[in-house]
């Protein structure tokens, strides 16, 4: 809907995290994604919240497929290994904090 890529067999809340991640300092290319984010949060996700704020029934949730596969073992590896890299860069006292733990 809003232009951005699912690709196949990829965990969909690292495709999440990549498309609202902003990096710092700002640049214009930035400020397009999060107003397309904006538009796109105002044009569908608040009408479609209001019509379920109007309607609030207790119906038993359906999902609407059964039909999803799963990423092979090295794909999810190689994924959980750049989570934590990025995560070490961003804080890197953390993994200091872990060694320490380990060690003591």
């Amino acid at each position: 809907m809003l232009g951005f890529e699912l690709k196949p067999r990829v965990n969909p809340a690292d495709s999440f995290i990549k498309v609202v991640a902003i990096n710092y300092p700002k640049t214009e290319k930035d400020d397009e994604k999060i107003k397309r984010l904006l538009d796109g949060y105002y044009k569908f996700q608040v009408p479609q919240m209001q019509k379920e704020n109007t309607e609030m029934s207790l119906v038993e949730f359906i999902p609407k497929t059964n039909n999803f596969s799963v990423a092979p073992f090295c794909l999810q590896l190689q994924l959980l290994f750049q989570r934590n890299i990025t995560f070490i860069k961003r804080e890197p006292l953390v993994l200091i904090a872990r060694v320490a733990i380990a060690i003591v």
